[in-house]
């Protein structure tokens, strides 16, 4: 009994830095500009760096801003979450909440699952 108590615990203490590794890989993976296309022509742009967070969408008629909101974000595991610090007149209703995702990567796009909210949204990385 005692060798398969200890055969357990080293299974279990060996995936632990494989899982801490899993972790950590996302935080690097999300940095940059991401694009979001929508339906009616407009796009969202999103940059994401060092713990902060910017969203903006223009109207693809005039170039005038339609919203725009950013602040912190922090990571656990997959989830990603974004608390709104700043934002202009359309969305000031959002300053102060935390929105949760479930996020996942594949290749150059990061696949925003949200956890509590209806945002469920593929955002391809813009490339220099």
């Amino acid at each position: 009994m005692k060798s398969r108590i200890l055969a357990i615990t080293a299974v279990a203490c060996a995936a632990l830095p494989a899982q801490q590794a899993a972790k950590q890989d996302i935080a690097p993976a999300i940095q940059g500009a991401w694009s979001l296309s929508l339906p009616n022509g407009a796009k969202r742009i999103k940059f994401i760096a060092d713990g902060q967070w910017t969203i903006t969408q223009a109207d693809p008629a005039t170039g005038a801003v339609v919203f725009h909101h950013g602040g912190t974000y922090t990571l656990d595991g997959g989830t990603y979450i974004e608390k709104v610090e700043f934002a202009n007149s359309s969305t000031t209703g959002l300053i102060g909440k935390e929105h949760k995702f479930e996020l996942t990567i594949e290749g150059d796009v990061i696949h925003q699952k949200g956890i509590g909210n209806p945002w469920t949204e593929d955002w391809k990385r813009i490339n220099p």
